[in-house]
This record gives C-alpha cells, structure tokens and sequence, in this order.
C-alpha cells in the first residue's frame, strides 16, 4: 500500500512538474498554447487577404487600363470625323488657288444655297464645283431668301453682336448676314445658326479665294 501511494505521488509531481515547464517555455516566447493557434490563423488570413486584395487591384487596373484605351480611341475617332470628307461631296482644295477651277474661266461664281436641304452648290462659269453641307438660321432667327452680292470680305472676323464669336472668312451679302466658317461642324447639313450662312472652315476659306479670284463683282449668292 506504501508504495502504491508513493507511485501516485510520483506521477503528481510528473504531472506537476510538466505543467510548469511547459508553461515556462511559453512565456518565454510571449505566447500561450492557444494564443499560438489564433495568431497562426490570423497570420494565415491576413496573407490570404493580401493576396485577394493583390489579384483584385491588379484586375481592376487592367479593366481600367482597357477602357481607358477604348475611351482614348473613341476621342480620337470624335476629333477626327468632321475632317473625312462626305463620299457623296466634292473634296475642299487646299492649295490657295482653288484647283477645282481652271485658269479659261471667267465666271461668274455663283453660290447656291437651298434652306430645305441645307446644301450649297458652287458653281465657276457653269460648272457645278463643289457641293457642300451649310447650317442656315435655326428656329427663331432668319435666313433672308433673294440673290445678293458680296459687300465686304473678311479673312478674320468677330461677331459683334453674339459675343465675339468666330466667322473666319466671312462674305458679307446683306447687312449683318455673311456666309463663313465655323467649328460647330456637327450641326452642318440642319439649321443651326443665328441667320448667317456657316461652312466648314476649310470650304468658306476655298469659297473666299474664289470669289477674290474672280472678284465680287463676278460673284453671286443665291439663297432658295
């Protein structure tokens, strides 16, 4: 009986003696038995979240990086429309002398324009030259119909009366009425103006050099 008690005690103090080492191991690393399993989880989900967080930036940066070249190109195209001429149009000459005429004309250069269609026809001693999209007065405001010749010409001009706007290479016909260029090239071919007459830059400038070719004199514009 001594001896089974003896053998008990031994295994108490065994016991014992194992609790406190184990626990002065894990205080010496700062961590307990189930403090090491929770910070080992959450190290792991931290890493995984990382991770996640890595793959999700990285492909919302490629989704963006495309769309911003689909909106770069789109810009581009937008910029670029109005300067592709219209298949159905006879193309503006570049060069300052008109090369849609030939040197044995004499005239007379004759503008058309029909409000219903919003066209203007160009014609040199005859001979149709160049057909063009124009924007006439919109709702509320004007065009006056007649045939009328150039009073005054201007390479550069400024609207007076509609805050300095931009009409370069203006033909002014009646009054404060002109034929002339503009940047609103969109609304080309529908009524959009305030009763002038506009054009694309480029055709009011080759429309300018022509009638300067020939002179005002030789220069008629006709509005239907």
């Amino acid at each position: 009986m001594f001896c089974a008690l003896v053998r008990r005690l031994v295994s108490v103090f065994a016991v014992v003696f194992g609790m406190l080492a184990f626990s002065a191991v894990a205080n010496a690393q700062n961590l307990s038995p189930m403090d090491s399993g929770i910070r080992y989880q959450d190290q792991k989900k931290v890493q995984v979240h990382a991770q996640k967080s890595r793959v999700h930036k990285r492909k919302v940066y490629l989704r963006y990086q495309v769309r911003g070249k689909r909106f770069a190109h789109a810009g581009r195209t937008a910029r670029h429309a109005h300067v592709r001429p219209h298949r159905k149009f006879a193309p503006v000459a570049r060069s300052h002398q008109p090369t849609l005429v030939t040197a044995k004309s004499s005239g007379p250069v004759v503008a058309r324009v029909d409000i219903k269609s919003q066209r203007m026809t160009v014609s040199v001693g005859g001979d149709v030259v160049a057909v063009w999209h124009v924007s006439t007065g919109r709702k509320g405001y004007v065009t006056p119909r007649g045939v009328y010749g150039p009073q005054r010409m201007h390479v550069k001009y400024f609207s007076k009366k509609y805050y300095n706007a931009p009409m370069p290479y203006a033909i002014f016909f009646k009054g404060g009425y002109a034929v002339h260029g503009t940047g609103a090239v969109k609304a080309l071919g529908a009524p959009a103006s305030h009763g002038c007459i506009r054009l694309a830059t480029g055709n009011a400038r080759a429309l300018f050099q022509l009638v300067k070719q020939f002179g005002p004199g030789k220069a008629r514009i006709v509005i239907t």
